[in-house]
């Protein structure tokens, strides 16, 4: 189990004691309020004092600490960069199916300089679109739209169409596989890992299953498992893309607190 300590909290301790001493220190003006008063004053004014200088070791220390993890993560940003070119990849694949669909007819009314039949015919700009379209499915009538599209775009698929079209992602699976130990952000080694294993453990199995099936009414039922298999495997693609993209944003424009609460 890995154990982590809450600089947020420690900070704001660090800030609130400095105050409380400086308020403490104030109190010092006014006349003994009891009996032996101003001897409990001096003690609890040495213990302020001396929490509040450690108190401002221990926040500066904290400062310093982030401020180094960002200057670090800029020195270190083609690591980002990698992984980001890495979920473009697998993103233009999943456009080759995605633009067959009614959900993301925004795609195709880009500009291009050639057709979309092609398998260069996608860019970085589409990403968006793709991002924002998917969004978009967030009703139970939009995802079952959704789910059936696909279901009758792979169900008019050969064998051999489905089973490249699986298989066009073993590169970048493989490379994404290798950057699951490296510390990104948080959380981002079980995304990573959520990816992986959606498209090893079931898209790539079940595709492999369906195109052995002979009879038609496994085949159908198959069919439906296979889609499902799918829609998580690019739901995974996209959670981890959205949040890399955060982290990178971060990074790029100095947004101190949410690349604090990122970080790992």
């Amino acid at each position: 189990m890995r154990y982590k300590i809450d600089f947020g909290w420690i900070f704001l301790t660090c800030i609130v004691i400095m105050i409380l001493s400086k308020v403490w220190t104030m109190l010092g003006n006014f006349p003994e309020a009891f009996k032996y008063g101003s001897i409990v004053y001096q003690i609890v004014d040495l213990i302020l004092f001396v929490l509040a200088n450690l108190g401002i070791g221990i926040a500066a220390t904290i400062i310093f600490y982030y401020i180094q993890q960002l200057i670090d993560k800029k020195k270190n940003f083609e690591t980002y960069a990698e992984l980001r070119r890495i979920l473009l990849f697998m993103f233009y694949k999943h456009l080759v199916v995605l633009t067959q669909i009614d959900n993301f007819k925004e795609i195709k009314k880009r500009a291009r300089r050639v057709p979309l039949s092609s398998p260069i015919a996608y860019d970085i700009f589409d990403i968006p679109l793709l991002i924002k379209s998917y969004k978009e499915i967030d009703t139970k009538i939009e995802q079952e739209k959704f789910k059936n599209a696909l279901i009758h775009y792979f169900g008019n698929m050969t064998n051999n169409q489905l089973e490249d079209f699986s298989d066009s992602f073993e590169k970048q699976i493989n490379e994404i596989t290798d950057k699951e130990n490296i510390r990104y952000f948080k959380e981002s080694n079980e995304l990573i890992r959520s990816i992986y294993m959606h498209y090893n453990d079931d898209f790539s199995i079940i595709t492999g299953i369906y195109n052995r099936e002979e009879n038609n009414k496994n085949k159908e039922e198959l069919l439906l498992e296979v889609v499902d298999d799918y829609m998580l495997f690019l739901d995974a693609i996209v959670e981890l893309f959205e949040e890399l993209e955060t982290f990178i944003e971060c990074i790029e424009k100095k947004k101190i607190m949410t690349f604090i609460k990122m970080l790992d």
